[in-house]
This record gives structure tokens, C-alpha cells and sequence, in this order.
């Protein structure tokens, strides 16, 4: 798989900013909308900075849900930063809550050009499994999702509550890539750097 340069990845999800900003509500007014762009830059500006920091552990993708940590807006930013496309995305919540474990009953709000493959209507009751179109080297795709814990449909999940959720990209190469959502206070975001893991 082709190792880049990763100085461009910020223009590129930049690129993103205002549409993602607007997706969660098309009535948003302008000045909500211009904090939410705000607060996305700043974020994307720590994904490029680590990013590049992590590039020698063989960097597949960075996946991002902007913080507080006591947000319930759980909105996932998946940013490609290597040549193969990414065709499926799986997001395991077995481990998140303290290990108590989340399910996924929806995915909305999509960035992009995804095929809810799970839950994709039904009461879902476990991960997402998401197929992907185009999000090839340096692209980024975003959408929401609303965990609920298997005891309670209307269970509010929270970012932090989202730590060591589990995801697995798979590539148009054959290649396996591999991160876990921890929580940074600095960033103010959970980030999962994923990894190389096959072959």
C-alpha cells in the first residue's frame, strides 16, 4: 500500500467542514453553524498534527468524534490517508460504557457516500457495519450514530462513553487496519488511529 505525504490531509477534510457542520441540523443558524466550522478546523488541525506523528506506525486512517466528553452528539469523522480505498468500516461498541457495551440502532446524518449495511433500518443490536464508496487517499467521510446500552432504547451515550469502541477498515487492497477510540482532553476529541494489521 502506498505510504503520502500527509501535509494535504487538512485541506482535504477542510474542504468537509461546512457540510458536516450543517448535517446535524439544516436549521442551524449561521452563527451556530460558523462555531460548529470552528470547532471542526481546530479539531481536523489536531488530527493533521497527529497524524503525522503517528505516520511510522504504518497509518492506515484516523477516525474522530469531536468532544466535550459529555457531548451526546456522536458524530464520527473517518479520514483516509493512504492510496487503497476503504470499502467497509465496522464500529464495535462491545467494549465502550466500561465494558458494559453499546449497540447501534441507527446511522444518519451521512457525509458521503455510505451503504448502512447494519443496523440499515432494523433495531440493530450490536456494531455498525458500514460499506463505503470512493473514500480513497486523503478523503474523509462523516455520519451519526445513536448508542443505546441492550436494556434501554433512549439511553443518552456520551463521547467518553465511547472509549475503547473498536473499528476495522477494510481496503480495496486486501489490506486490514485496526484502531480503538480513547478520549484525548487536550484534543478534546476521541481519536483512534488505525493501524495496519493485515497483511
Amino acid at each position: 500500500m502506498k505510504r503520502t505525504v500527509l501535509a494535504p490531509i487538512m485541506f482535504s477534510v477542510l474542504a468537509c467542514v461546512p457540510a458536516i457542520a450543517n448535517a446535524a441540523d439544516p436549521n442551524m443558524s449561521s452563527a451556530s453553524s460558523s462555531a460548529a466550522r470552528s470547532k471542526m478546523s481546530q479539531m481536523f488541525g489536531e488530527v493533521e498534527a497527529m497524524s503525522k506523528s503517528a505516520a511510522g506506525a504504518n497509518l492506515c486512517a484516523v477516525t474522530v468524534i469531536p468532544g466535550p466528553a459529555t457531548s451526546f452528539d456522536i458524530r464520527f469523522g473517518v479520514f483516509n490517508i493512504v492510496s487503497a480505498n476503504i470499502d467497509y468500516l465496522i464500529i464495535d461498541t462491545f467494549r465502550a460504557l466500561n465494558g458494559q457495551s453499546l449497540l447501534f440502532q441507527s446511522v444518519f446524518n451521512i457525509v458521503g457516500i455510505i451503504d448502512n449495511l447494519y443496523p440499515n433500518g432494523t433495531n440493530g443490536k450490536g456494531p455498525a457495519v458500514l460499506g463505503i464508496t470512493d473514500l480513497g487517499e486523503l478523503s474523509s467521510v462523516s455520519f451519526n450514530v445513536d448508542p443505546d446500552t441492550y436494556d434501554n432504547p433512549d439511553f443518552g451515550a456520551t463521547v467518553l462513553d465511547m472509549n475503547n469502541t473498536e473499528l476495522e477498515a477494510v481496503y480495496s487492497d486486501g489490506t486490514r487496519c485496526r484502531g480503538v477510540l480513547h478520549f484525548s482532553e487536550r484534543k478534546n476529541a476521541s481519536v483512534a488511529n488505525l493501524t495496519q494489521v493485515y497483511p
